[in-house]
């Protein structure tokens, strides 16, 4: 099994939030993507790293 690479995530995490800020600039859409994208990371992120 495959796993994105964190640098593959963070990258899309950055084009996603510019995307977002340009249709939406209004704090409660900002905070909004940020929950998505922890939520997405948590799913996404490798379970052998351990914190």
């Amino acid at each position: 099994m495959q796993y994105l690479s964190p640098a593959v995530i963070i990258i899309l995490a950055i084009a996603a939030i510019l995307i977002f800020i340009r249709f939406a600039k209004k704090l409660f859409f900002h905070w909004a993507l940020l929950i998505i994208l922890e939520m997405a990371l948590l799913i996404l992120w490798p379970r052998s790293i351990e914190i």
